[in-house]
């Protein structure tokens, strides 16, 4: 394994071959002083050259360009681009951040840098017009590192440049498609780098697992879910694991007296690939990280002094009863790849299901699965435990242990421990979905917001320049003034930020704070065009909203939202080709979005494009179960087709969201009407034509006359159908009865459809009067 790959996999100090032999740059990345080995790389870099890079920030960058274009030397071009990436990722991901005050602001000496330097840099990083999430500290480390490795190519340094586009995109709040481009190219190159021949193998099958697992990672980032399964399948066969979901019998609360079905992992291993890697389970005692790293805050004086630590909930999973599986279902013996790869899966639980009764339990038996491991890594320790503290916070009876939790990662993270080295902090910091300094404080600060725990939140949005999720904080206060004051400051300090503009926009509603975004930007905001759009269509200007969500989408073009509203703008103007395209670009992209579809079937339908409507809001029927006017619309296109069986399934679910008070008697007389035609014979038996059409299959018919009964059934049993009995009405409200009547007499239904009447004796149910 390649000797800068090593530190952030299995390395493990003192072994033959994974010594320094006296190599300054990796004597410092085992010390864990990466800005000395970055230095130690830059002097190596700058040797040849007598002069200065320059005396501004843009200067200098591109003389570092110049610099590794002409290296002949691509190992010292790699460790510069290597060394300034550890130096990045140590002060805004893995810590201890305390120590990014020994590290200049510049990776340039001989230049002081200022916040003009750093706002340079983030436009820099900032692909398809999108803004950095807060505060990113040591941009220009980041983005020297991107200059240096594009520098090189094949081999080891693909994965390290895949690496930066990832962390590029990680820090940015919306997806960028140039990003993504380069990532899909990335990847491609990497899977046939270290592709795995037939054989053992074993090392090269576990640095294709881990490739495999980073990309699933940023894969669910982007929400592209069938390359997130596709990835963690590969992974899973590299690695030798096959884990599944399945039920035990067990307790899950400290009061619990009988066992009931828990849900959890039952993990099976390729024994040849365990017993090759068995001592890379991870370096650390579970239960000691838990007792001396991740618990420091419990006998500190912090915003949680006072919280329970504890719940009468387990929190490593359910105590099961002893079986036979018990080597399956309670495996701690998990390699730290094999962890990563759970956590990876739990990504993918999260991202592409539902969020619904069973989701958090499927998410809790993964972490619980990783929470329980013997031996782990630092970094897979933590990612678990934030994994569990998003479910824990969600509940009323563990909320507070949840809330400890996350200050206790926040200050393992920053201060500095002997309990765990500066390298170990780095071992599979890429391997698991970790969020940086920023997004970890927003998540903390949004906890205690949910807590009312709103000034320890202010806090940490400050510190972290969060300053939408502040000024959310001072309107809940009725503090807005003070808002407004806040971003006006700061604007003073950096009139040039885009983003205080836009949200010194979004406080007092006014367009021109946008444009000033816009302008200061060059022109590069996606999110200036965005809120311009969004506040035409608070007016209703559709149209102008349309032309700003254009203007969003040339700059942006993944951001979802914007390719809805588009859409919806499109609708209003009756503009359905345009809206057409806007909502198929939307589907493509996030095919379990229900509204998307359920605009593009509406649209379909407007233009009679019925085959076209029925499959889009066959769709939205699978992703907006709830909503009964999407099911009344397939019910109607359904019909159109004459396909009367999926229309009577459409309005059976349709009238059970309504409870039988709301129905189309109209759709409803065509279903019993077909039934007629399907039981007489032909009028027109000469016309091969119309006897086609008219033709179903007996099981289809079948099943087409089993939905309307139930529909009948429901809307009788209904509150409408009983306020509407004939015998409950007077002589002129029944005279004035709709259609279909409904009665009740003797314990029995009669429905009587009038001139209908004659095809209810079609219909096989023996609760319905002949």
């Amino acid at each position: 394994m390649d000797g800068l790959l090593q530190y952030t996999l299995w390395w493990k100090k003192g072994e033959e071959g994974n010594v320094s032999h006296g190599d300054e740059f990796e004597s410092c990345i085992e010390r864990g002083e990466y800005y000395l080995a970055f230095k130690y790389a830059m002097e190596r870099l700058l040797e040849e050259r007598d002069d200065a890079l320059g005396e501004d920030i843009g200067t200098a960058f591109s003389g570092v360009q110049s610099l590794v274009e002409d290296c002949r030397d691509p190992f010292v071009v790699g460790r510069v681009g290597v060394g300034a990436l550890l130096v990045f990722m140590q002060s805004n991901v893995m810590g201890p951040f305390e120590a990014q005050q020994d590290v200049a602001e510049s990776p340039f000496d001989m230049h002081h840098c200022d916040d003009a330097d750093n706002a340079w840099a983030l436009r820099e990083i900032a692909e398809n017009g999108e803004d950095v999430v807060g505060k990113v500290y040591l941009p220009q480390y980041l983005l020297l590192s991107k200059i240096a490795l594009d520098a090189l190519d094949g081999g080891v340094w693909d994965w390290w440049k895949f690496r930066v586009a990832c962390w590029n995109q990680y820090i940015l709040a919306e997806r960028s498609h140039v990003l993504l481009e380069r990532i899909d190219g990335l990847v491609a190159r990497l899977e046939t780098t270290y592709a795995v021949d037939e054989g053992k193998h074993y090392e090269q099958r576990a640095l294709l697992g881990a490739v495999h697992v980073e990309a699933a990672n940023i894969y669910t980032h982007f929400g592209m879910m069938k390359n997130v399964a596709t990835h963690i399948d590969k992974a899973s066969a590299a690695l030798g694991i096959d884990a599944r979901l399945t039920g035990a019998l067990g307790t899950r609360t400290v009061h619990q007296k009988d066992a009931h079905a828990q849900l959890v992992l039952k993990i099976s291993l390729d024994d040849d690939m365990k017993s090759e890697f068995d001592d890379s389970c991870g370096k650390y005692d579970g239960s000691a990280l838990d007792e001396n790293v991740f618990n420091m805050v419990v006998n500190k004086q912090s915003d949680v002094s006072g919280l329970d630590t504890d719940s009468d909930v387990f929190r490593n999973g359910p105590r099961l009863i002893s079986s036979e599986d018990d080597g399956v279902l309670l495996r701690r013996d998990l390699t730290a790849l094999h962890q990563v790869l759970l956590l990876a899966l739990c990504n993918q639980v999260k991202k592409g299901s539902s969020p619904d009764g069973t989701q958090q339990w499927e998410l809790a038996a993964y972490t619980e699965a990783i929470l329980s491991q013997n031996k782990t890594e630092f970094m897979i320790r933590t990612n678990a435990y934030i994994e569990m503290a998003r479910l824990e916070i969600a509940r009323s009876r563990t909320r507070e242990r949840a809330l400890v939790t996350l200050e206790g990662i926040k200050e393992a993270l920053s201060h500095v421990t002997s309990d765990v080295p500066m390298l170990d902090r780095l071992s599979y910091v890429f391997s698991v979905k970790m969020p940086c300094k920023a997004i970890l404080w927003k998540e903390l600060g949004e906890a205690f917001v949910a807590c009312g725990l709103v000034g320890a939140a202010m806090k940490l949005f400050e510190a972290a320049e969060l300053w939408d999720s502040l000024i959310v904080c001072y309107q809940l206060l009725q503090k807005n003034e003070i808002a407004e004051q806040l971003v006006r400051e700061r604007l003073d300090i950096n009139p040039s930020d885009a983003r205080l503009w836009c949200s010194l926009g979004d406080l007092v509603d006014a367009d021109e704070h946008y444009e000033t975004a816009w302008e200061c930007s060059g022109h590069r905001s996606a999110r200036a065009q965005r809120s311009l759009a969004r506040s035409a269509m608070r007016r209703d200007d559709f149209d102008k909203s349309r032309t700003h969500w254009k203007q969003a989408l040339e700059l942006s073009p993944l951001h979802l939202e914007a390719w809805f509203s588009l859409g919806w703008c499109s609708m209003k103007l009756d503009d359905h080709s345009e809206a057409i395209k806007a909502l198929t670009r939307l589907v493509q992209m996030d095919p379990d979005d229900g509204r998307a579809w359920n605009n593009l079937a509406t649209v379909h339908m407007k233009m009679k494009n019925w085959q076209e409507a029925l499959v889009a809001f066959g769709e939205a029927s699978k992703h907006s179960r709830d909503t009964w006017q999407t099911w009344e619309n397939y019910a109607l296109v359904a019909c159109q087709l004459k396909d009367y069986t999926t229309s009577a399934r459409a309005l059976d679910h349709m009238v059970s969201l309504t409870r039988g008070d709301s129905f189309n008697i109209s759709l409803l007389r065509n279903l019993v009407e077909s039934l007629s035609a399907s039981a007489e014979p032909s009028a027109a038996a000469d016309d091969e034509e119309n006897e086609q059409s008219n033709k179903t299959s007996p099981q289809s018919e079948e099943q087409t006359k089993s939905y309307v009964s139930k529909i009948l059934k429901k809307i009788a049993s209904s509150s409408k159908g009983r306020a509407k009995c004939p015998h409950r009405m007077s002589g002129e409200a029944s005279q004035n009865a709709p259609d279909i009547h409904m009665a009740r007499e003797s314990g029995r239904l009669y429905y009587l459809f009038g001139s209908l009447s004659r095809a209810l004796t079609c219909i096989s149910c023996p609760w319905i009067e002949k």
